[in-house]
């Protein structure tokens, strides 16, 4: 089998930000209003959740460009098919990082509970042991 040895120094490689410009305002709007509703119920972790935002943020704009796809007049049943293939695979990364933020939040405020009800539990059990007779 031959191989190509063309050197790569003279390839060119372009890339185009997967959020433009035009996008930056739908995105950062999706994600401040994600990060509300989460600070406001409680157990917000930026370090954490930041993460699963952003993917869900992304996603919902890469679904909206996919359907721009399908309003053009190249398109065909295969542009259909990859289309909603694709929106199928990105209702799924929603719905993953939706439920990676549920249960990651949901440990978080079991951890929480739990701590708070050690140190009442500790409070109490060193508040009587002040208190008991000598």
């Amino acid at each position: 089998m031959k191989e190509e040895t063309e050197p790569t120094a003279n390839r060119t490689v372009h890339k185009t930000p997967l959020i433009t410009e035009k996008d930056a305002k739908e995105y950062e709007s999706i994600k401040t209003g994600l990060i509300a509703k989460l600070k406001k119920l409680g157990s917000y972790e930026p370090e954490i959740d930041d993460l699963h935002i952003e993917a869900i943020a992304k996603a919902t704009v890469y679904m909206r460009h996919s359907e721009t796809l399908l309003d053009s007049e190249k398109a065909g049943a295969e542009t259909y098919s990859r289309v909603t293939d694709a929106q199928a695979k990105m209702r799924k990364m929603i719905e993953n990082a939706l439920h990676e933020l549920a249960v990651t939040r949901r440990e978080r405020i079991l951890s929480e509970t739990d701590k708070a009800t050690q140190n009442e539990f500790t409070k109490v059990l060193l508040e009587a042991l002040k208190n008991r007779p000598k």
